[in-house]
């Protein structure tokens, strides 16, 4: 019986009750029943065999019964195509490995009162004894860390990793403090909040490193951000400057490292697989022939050596059409934006938000 009709249903479980009981006492066998009463052709011409599955491939109604019965018992189960009387033959075991039911309660791990108040207090006593950005970059250790924010303006309240909120706001105005000079640790302590949780999350303790004027940057102002990249290119020169051969599996071996495939790479969207952007590695390969090998390349996130083993021309009509409806797409969404800012710049509005919140 297939449905959802309750009368049906009722009437169904009923007379299979019926059927369970005449097997079970000897007046009929499993197969005779299933041949004479199943609605499903192919089991019921088999006497109700439906062989062997595996876990799964059944609704989760009758694979339970199946599983978690004994063989040989029968089982009256209700699915959503009806009402079914199981008789379970044998369980095959491929392996020996045991299986279990798992399930998994998610609580969130917070600390106590107490243990907020205890690094609260001993936080407060950190900032008591920090008058300058010297003593706070020697409070970095351990679970310690001191980070640089650059490039805040006044009406900002968006505050690095520390994210947005009232307390990234209150550190900005303080920081924009006409009497809050270079080098100034603030007397606050300011804490964030995990909302989702309520509890404290963070105590941070801060102070204004640098004050950028208008114009040309500073050395000093931009050494954090350009820094790590004056890095990573000295360090690629050194390693592309002991590359050598173009035996793509001797080198990658040299520097511990596999030589690895990359497919569907697409000119435009100078993406190599896994996200990783290098659109210079992807451009010089573009221009190769095909099993040309490269010279080392220092990308963005490495250096590179590769060869190109394919490479499918493009569409000229399709690539172009598809760019510029792209294009226009970027173009409308920046309308209302670019003509705002094009107005406040012409009306030489000054933003004094910041003085009201």
């Amino acid at each position: 019986m297939q449905g959802n009709d309750a009368v049906q249903l009722a009437a169904a479980r009923k007379y299979i009750d019926s059927l369970k009981n005449a097997i079970t006492s000897g007046k009929v066998s499993f197969a005779d029943a299933a041949t004479a009463n199943s609605q499903d052709p192919g089991s019921a011409s088999k006497g109700g065999d439906l062989g062997s599955f595996t876990p799964g491939t059944m609704v989760p109604e009758f694979n339970d019964a199946v599983f978690n019965g004994k063989p040989g018992s029968m089982y009256v189960v209700t699915t959503q195509f009806g009402v079914h009387l199981i008789q379970v033959g044998k369980h095959v075991f491929k392996t020996n490995e045991m299986k279990y039911n798992v399930a998994y309660l998610s609580r969130a791990i917070v600390p106590s009162d107490a243990t907020q108040t205890a690094i609260e207090e001993k936080v407060m006593g950190m900032l008591e004894k920090t008058k300058t950005i010297d003593d706070l970059n020697k409070l970095a250790t351990g679970d310690m860390k001191v980070e640089t924010a650059g490039g805040i303006k006044r009406n900002d309240f968006v505050l690095s990793s520390l994210g947005s909120g009232q307390t990234s706001r209150d550190i900005i105005r303080w920081a924009w403090e006409d009497d809050t000079k270079v080098g100034a640790v603030s007397p606050a302590l300011y804490t964030y909040a995990d909302e989702a949780n309520y509890v404290d999350s963070k105590h941070v303790i801060a102070a204004l490193k640098s004050i950028d004027k208008a114009g040309v940057a500073t050395v000093e102002s931009v050494k954090s951000a350009i820094e790590p990249l004056v890095r990573n290119a000295k360090k690629g020169e050194m390693i592309k400057s002991k590359v050598s051969g173009s035996d793509l599996a001797s080198i990658a071996s040299t520097f511990g490292q596999t030589v690895e495939t990359a497919d569907n790479v697409t000119f435009g969207s100078g993406m190599l697989p896994g996200n990783v952007a290098e659109p210079e590695v992807i451009g010089k390969v573009f221009a190769l022939a095909n099993n040309v090998v490269t010279k080392p390349i220092v990308g963005k996130n490495g250096v590179y050596v590769a060869k190109l083993l394919s490479k499918t021309p493009a569409s000229a009509s399709a690539g172009a059409f598809t760019t510029k409806a792209q294009q226009t797409q970027q173009d409308r969404m920046s309308v209302n934006y670019r003509l705002m800012e094009a107005l406040k710049k012409g009306s030489k509005i000054e933003d004094k938000r910041f003085t009201f919140y």
